[in-house]
């Protein structure tokens, strides 16, 4: 039996997927598609890797389907997926910029997306601040940065964000603080 768009729960359309409901599990896609993209774009800093990320986060998901019990939110183990797969970019990339020259290090593709407003003044000082906001999350440290990401970009509770992470809420809450404070003193210094 197929399922109507948008009339189940994320955790009922995984249970119609475990039952081979191909329709179920395009629906999950669809919602997700947009927010675990831009999860991952935040998180790697790089349009294609993103699409891979989600792309490899929905292949997981399908292979783990016969396995899947509702214990907690659908999204806490779709975004844990998927920021292990991050840690496992940035890992790998790590060891790859190890390897590189700084000439190359320095050309590499930033992955902005333009902004479209009429004024091109405002569009590039729009950019600049979005860049700098940027590489100052990407140099958080990695606890910091997961945390800030999921709570404010994904727009996560703190109670998802402890789950995914597997750690206790006031963890999150510590996390999300230091890593406030270290962006506000690098942005404002």
């Amino acid at each position: 039996m197929a399922v109507r768009e948008g009339s189940l729960s994320d955790e009922e359309l995984m249970l119609a997927v475990c039952r081979g409901d191909q329709t179920a599990f395009a629906q999950l896609y669809r919602r997700y598609q947009q927010k675990l993209y831009n999860f991952a774009l935040r998180y790697t800093g790089d349009a294609n890797t993103a699409e891979e990320i989600f792309q490899e986060t929905f292949l997981k998901v399908y292979s783990l389907r016969h396995q899947y019990e509702v214990r907690a939110a659908f999204s806490t183990l779709l975004y844990t997926i998927a920021r292990n797969l991050c840690l496992d970019f940035l890992k790998g990339r790590e060891r790859r910029i190890r390897t590189l020259s700084p000439l190359t290090t320095a050309t590499a593709p930033s992955g902005d997306l333009p902004d479209l407003r009429p004024n091109p003044f405002e569009q590039l000082e729009t950019l600049e601040r979005e860049a700098l906001l940027r590489r100052a999350i990407a140099e958080l440290p990695e606890p910091e940065r997961a945390v800030l990401i999921l709570s404010r970009y994904q727009g996560l509770q703190y109670m998802e964000v402890a789950k995914i992470l597997g750690i206790s809420v006031e963890a999150v809450k510590v996390r999300a603080h230091r890593g406030l404070k270290t962006l506000r003193a690098r942005l404002c210094s």
